[in-house]
């Protein structure tokens, strides 16, 4: 099986937005995020996005992968690679399903202290996942550089 990452185009949009709309997650904000897609033979099969929050965060999200493509670790795949770009801001968050812990463990994140300030965009998106899915939502941080 031949998996390729590679960057999102704005060609790209009409269907990333229909990915993310067909399971109930935000829309992209192109402008603002890194998006991988990835490819199994030459085909779109799944993708991921780093928000840029400012200059020194971001979160990472909107990891999907369709149906036909789960169980080959391409979720891996397009964490590990935007993980590699993420090593620019010091902290990335990430709002995971909470059945997803182990697997955002493995790429160092960790639950949120909770006197921990978070970005004023990130609670807001904490807020949202809680009224609008039934599956319990974390708030997970890693540390990537030093400040």
């Amino acid at each position: 099986m031949e998996i390729t990452i590679r960057a999102g185009e704005v060609s790209d949009l009409p269907w990333i937005q229909k990915q993310y709309e067909d399971i109930g997650f935000l829309p992209s904000d192109f402008e603002k995020e890194m998006i991988c897609i990835a490819e199994v033979e030459g085909k779109r099969a799944g993708l991921g996005r780093l928000k840029r929050i400012d200059e020194r965060t971001a979160e990472l999200g909107g990891i999907y992968v369709l149906p036909l493509y789960r169980g080959t670790g391409l979720a891996r795949t397009i964490v590990s690679a935007l993980m590699g770009h993420a090593q620019t801001y010091e902290t990335v968050y990430c709002l995971p399903y909470a059945h997803l812990l182990d697997f955002y463990r493995s790429f160092g994140f960790s639950p949120i202290p909770k006197e921990m300030s978070v970005p004023q965009e990130i609670t807001e998106k904490l807020s949202f996942c809680f009224s609008a899915y039934d599956t319990q939502v974390l708030l997970l941080i890693k540390q990537c550089a030093k400040s």
